[in-house]
């Protein structure tokens, strides 16, 4: 196998490793949307120890 092969199949495990990445992101996010939980980020929260 030379490094062409080598590269190409790297290159297509990756885009293999990302669909699915992007398939469970979506499958979470409809899970959130069915849970209805609004998700909100407190910019202004402060850790007081």
């Amino acid at each position: 196998m030379d490094n062409n092969e080598e590269l190409d199949k790297q290159i297509e495990i990756k885009k293999v490793f990302t669909e699915e990445l992007l398939k469970q992101i979506d499958t979470w996010n409809q899970k959130l949307r069915e849970l209805d939980i609004p998700l909100k980020v407190d910019l202004k929260f402060i850790d007081e120890v």
